[in-house]
């Protein structure tokens, strides 16, 4: 705290802890916070729930988890084996009576045995009870051999590696013409950062540089996991008012596109789609 007197300053001095929320938080900058002096504690909740679920305390804490659930509450994963990335259920006097004047939502939402179905994708350590938050079901991906694969797992991977360059990153599957699952990853470059990086003598073109970070994610994951064929573009993906991506929405007209302009997927790998796409808004750097 000492060494860092000047950044606790900035924070208003007596500054030594933190709760996030509303989204993961990476794992880097938790990191950075705690090695500063600065506990960052995340918790978990939604609407439904009132809305706190999980959280880190000052007892247990686990970085890039959730902690444990709060007193009173139930937490449940529904997957195959213990351990397993799975749905999140929750039980407890904390969960709602239903959705307003919508029994079917409310049916749909909370099972017969009580447990709410958050739509979170989520596992708990065996050994600390924590929770970690892995993804959304709705963005699950399931492979022709029956794996699972979290997109959001992977853009994790592919922001935090390549942070020097990458402003966002969307993960998600499309069949080729032969009828094959191909994971495919869209990156949205930063033009600014690139071109700090070329003023300072690397030179590397831009496909060099995305495909060294895919070669580097790839080599961190299960190979049934590895990112099969990427583009890369400069215009920022379509957001929600809190900005975040809207992933269904984002894919749809990417594929609309894609379609309307007789291209397959193999065509553009590799390559700024910003190119192709050109009345949607074009990247000034290429």
């Amino acid at each position: 705290r000492k060494i860092f007197a000047s950044v606790h300053e900035a924070f208003g001095g007596e500054f030594s802890m933190a709760i996030a929320g509303a989204a993961p938080m990476s794992l880097e900058i938790i990191n950075f916070f705690e090695n500063i002096g600065v506990r960052i504690m995340q918790g978990y909740g939604l609407t439904e729930t009132s809305p706190v679920v999980a959280g880190c305390n000052t007892e247990l804490f686990v970085a890039g988890t959730v902690g444990v659930a709060m007193p009173g509450v139930e937490v449940a994963i529904e997957n195959e084996a213990p351990g397993e990335t799975g749905e999140i259920l929750i039980r407890g006097d904390l969960l709602m009576n239903g959705y307003y004047r919508d029994p079917e939502a409310t049916a749909e939402a909370i099972d017969k045995d009580g447990w709410f179905h958050s739509g979170d994708l989520g596992a708990i350590d065996e050994k600390t009870g924590c929770l970690a938050i892995n993804g959304r079901i709705k963005s699950l991906i399931v492979l022709e051999s029956g794996k699972k694969v979290v997109p959001e797992e992977l853009e994790l991977l592919i922001n935090q590696n390549g942070q020097t360059f990458v402003k966002d990153s969307l993960v998600f599957s499309q069949t080729d013409e032969q009828g094959k699952v191909v994971l495919a990853a869209k990156l949205v470059l930063d033009k600014d950062s690139l071109e700090s990086i070329i003023s300072a003598g690397d030179n590397r073109s831009i496909q060099e540089r995305v495909d060294e970070l895919i070669k580097t994610v790839n080599g961190m994951i299960p190979s049934f996991k590895r990112i099969n064929t990427y583009f890369f573009s400069f215009q920022d993906m379509i957001r929600t008012t809190t900005l975040k991506v809207k992933r269904a929405a984002e894919i749809e007209v990417f594929l609309h596109e894609l379609q309307k302009r007789g291209l397959l997927l193999k065509e553009i790998a590799g390559k700024n789609i910003d190119d192709y796409f050109a009345d949607l808004g074009t990247g000034e750097l290429v």
